[in-house]
């Protein structure tokens, strides 16, 4: 597995690809069957995510779920709920309720690389209700999208020393 060795080098990118809206990347050992019911499960995605976000309720809604969040934040807790669907490529959120954003909308897509692993995207757009400083915005979503993929990809690869 000699690209295993390139890929626990690998730093997530994350990029403002518009207003609100950010891109990262990151490529993993795991191949994209072995992420894609990682990733379905929201409660995997908050066990690795270093953000203190909660799950408050999981609703059924085949083939997608309304899935409730309080975000902590340094204007106090946000509070939102996706209908968080699976997607040919990954899986999609979209804002179904929330006193707190005007627009949260994102999508995991999740590719092959040649010679094995998979290469992992989140995309996130977001608009909160209340005011914010753009700079305020840009560097903390774009840390916390940054923080996410880092820690999907040291659970990268704790698994994949675990396989070794």
């Amino acid at each position: 597995m000699w690209w295993w060795i390139g890929l626990a080098l690998a730093q997530p990118t994350v990029e403002n690809v518009g207003t609100g809206r950010y891109e990262g990347t990151v490529p993993l050992a795991q191949t994209c069957d072995d992420l894609r019911p990682r990733i379905a499960d929201p409660l995997f995605l908050l066990d690795i995510d270093p953000s203190g976000t909660q799950i408050t309720t999981i609703t059924p809604d085949a083939p997608c779920a309304l899935v409730t969040y309080k975000a902590p934040t340094m204007f106090g807790h946000m509070r939102y709920t996706l209908r968080r669907c699976p997607v040919d490529t990954g899986y999609a959120n979209a804002l179904h309720s929330s006193p707190d954003f005007k627009i949260y909308a994102s999508s995991w897509t999740l590719e092959p690389l040649e010679g094995g692993g998979c290469q992992t995207t989140y995309r996130l757009h977001l608009k909160p209700s209340m005011a914010v400083p753009d700079f305020l915005m840009r560097g903390s979503v774009k840390r916390s999208v940054h923080k996410l993929l880092a820690s999907l990809e040291a659970w990268d690869a704790t698994q994949t020393a675990q396989v070794k």
